[in-house]
């Protein structure tokens, strides 16, 4: 992949969309449920803006910002890409009660408690 991302005779958009659907997603593999803190949020777009500094050959020395690298390789920050895989993970966990829900319930309960309760299994839900 360095070979890519190093190559000179490549556009920095290609290079921008190969970072994003190699390198990005095995950062943020399984990021829809990591309990992450703002300094860890930080750590991983410092990382993420190193890389694409190291992709396009800035320097910090060239004293060009971070926004304006951001702008040419057409890459969003990785925190809130995270937070967004967080809240779609979310909507989806919420949905699947919804719809496990065990029909007559009247407590509405999830399915799981209902199953505890009747010991009956629920149809839809695995």
């Amino acid at each position: 992949m360095t070979g890519v991302l190093c190559d000179r005779r490549i556009n920095i958009k290609v290079k921008g969309r190969v970072y994003k659907t190699v390198v990005r997603p095995a950062l943020k593999y399984g990021a829809e449920t990591w309990p992450i803190k703002r300094v860890q949020e930080k750590k991983l777009d410092e990382v993420e803006v190193k890389m694409l500094r190291w992709m396009c050959r800035v320097a910090k020395m060239d004293r060009i910002k971070n926004e304006r690298i951001r702008g040419t390789t057409k890459v969003v920050e990785l925190s809130k890409k995270a937070q967004e895989r967080r809240l779609q993970w979310y909507g989806h966990v919420m949905r699947r009660d919804e719809t496990c829900r065990k029909e007559g319930d009247a407590d509405g309960g999830a399915w799981w408690e209902s199953k505890r309760k009747t010991k009956a299994k629920v149809d839809g839900c695995s």
